[in-house]
């Protein structure tokens, strides 16, 4: 991202005279000048598709200008440009959700395509939090707050969702109906990602298979078009505050199904799927004519063992990583992703600061595509004591131990754009390969970018 200068505090008001759009003002809507809505987002765009479920985005929160400016019912201070962009692509009837979680006191400010401005201050305790009912498909221009003035830009986290809150009305199980949330696409790289829905229906699935139970709705909730990754599971999971059930039919027509493997709520593990379409019901326990809230969870990681066990034979940052490739464009936040850590190669072998045992071919590649002064940062969770080794597209090595307890982690610095091999290790040797998450911001700097036109 380029160097600017600092835009004056009064540029938003200023050249905004020159659209004033004559909307009514509403509870939290009112028309406005639309200005720096058309100035290209600080941290990226974020574009809301069918499956878009719900998902989290980093940056630092605030600036000079009065959000008051904006729109009179707004507080706080903002950016003169979006934060983010939400290209929003008309998911049907579902709402637009939109929220901030931060240790400071934060505001928020969206702009619609039409220029209808949208503020929110303290929603949820200190965090505020919008949802925009029937949204129509178009730009949604984001800024994030602080309440009080000042120089510093705390960290926070904006929290998108397009969610259901409809009404299904049942006509009979059609696995072959297009879903109600939309299809979500798993290729290499996916990892585990959440998606909101309703769960429930009418219809009972002890009537589909006597395996199965609860009550379900005619169309599938999700279709996951499953793109075929080797020998890694399919898994799914559903949280709720109601008991509630799994069913999913598979392309070749077989059907699963579960209760309870997870408390009161339901988890399924395909060990070896097809590649195809695999149509998914999230059910309540009972039958209601209510929809509760659920959160789908779908992981394509590793099974019981590492995925293509072979001997090593050589380290290679150029072969093809095991897990896959994680395109790290503007927009993208930060994302988990799970593997199984460790190999039979010494780290100290590929570089003498790194430590631990690692395999002969990368874990995942990063594909890191060049998103400003932004750091590249890669960090792992584990239960274990893992390590972690980093090679960049010109070939310098960043290893780490222990810089979060037994975890690592590494931050890159203005990274340059190209691909960015990276190994979880194990401290120790072992036959074993545990479980791990790698998680990859690439998110905000030590301050603010600053952005103008």
């Amino acid at each position: 991202m380029a160097t600017h200068r600092t835009p004056h505090p009064h540029t938003f008001q200023a050249a905004s005279l020159a659209l004033l759009l004559g909307l009514s003002a509403g509870a939290g809507i009112q028309s406005a000048h639309a200005q720096s809505a058309h100035f290209d987002p600080t941290y990226g765009y974020i574009s809301v598709a069918r499956g878009f479920g719900s998902q989290s985005f980093s940056l630092q929160a605030g600036g000079q200008i009065r959000a008051s400016d904006v729109g009179s019912n707004c507080s706080g201070y903002i950016a003169n440009a979006p934060d983010y962009t939400i290209d929003f692509q008309g998911a049907g009837r579902v709402p637009l959700d939109i929220s901030v979680n931060s240790s400071t006191d934060t505001t928020l400010v969206v702009m619609g395509p039409d220029g209808s401005v949208y503020c929110n201050d303290d929603s949820d305790g200190l965090n505020p939090a919008l949802s925009i009912g029937h949204p129509r498909a178009g730009n949604y221009a984001v800024w994030v707050g602080t309440y009080s003035d000042g120089d510093t830009y705390p960290d926070a986290t904006l929290i998108v969702s397009a969610r259901s809150g409809g009404v299904r009305q049942p006509v009979g199980f059609n696995a072959q109906a297009a879903p109600t949330y939309g299809i979500i696409e798993v290729a290499r790289g996916f990892g585990s990602q959440h998606f909101d829905l309703q769960a429930g229906g009418t219809i009972s699935a002890n009537a589909i298979n006597n395996n199965c139970s609860g009550y379900i709705a005619d169309a599938p909730d999700y279709t996951i078009d499953f793109q075929g990754l080797g020998r890694v599971p399919l898994d799914l999971a559903v949280q709720s505050s109601t008991d509630t059930t799994l069913v999913v039919v598979g392309p070749d027509g077989d059907i699963y199904c579960n209760d309870d493997s997870n408390d009161l709520n339901p988890a399924l593990s395909i060990a070896s799927p097809r590649a195809g379409a695999y149509t998914v019901w999230v059910g309540t326990f009972s039958r209601t004519d209510t929809y509760p809230n659920a959160t789908l969870t779908i992981t394509a990681g590793p099974g019981g063992g590492r995925p293509t066990p072979r001997p090593p034979v050589a380290f290679n940052a150029q072969a093809e990583p095991t897990y896959g490739y994680i395109t790290a464009q503007r927009g993208f936040g930060t994302q988990d992703f799970d593997l199984l850590a460790g190999g039979a190669l010494r780290a100290s072998s590929v570089n003498g600061n790194c430590s631990g045992w690692i395999a002969d071919v990368p874990d995942y590649t990063v594909d890191f595509q060049g998103l400003g002064r932004v750091p590249l940062e890669v960090r792992v969770q584990s239960h274990i004591d893992t390590t972690l080794v980093v090679v960049a597209p010109d070939g310098a090595v960043y290893c780490n131990d222990d810089a979060n307890g037994l975890n690592p982690a590494i931050s890159i610095q203005g990274p340059m754009a190209g691909d960015y091999a990276v190994w979880v290790g194990t401290y120790s040797e072992t036959s074993d390969y545990p479980n791990a998450t790698l998680t990859v911001a690439a998110g905000p700097g030590g301050g603010r970018p600053v952005l103008v036109k």
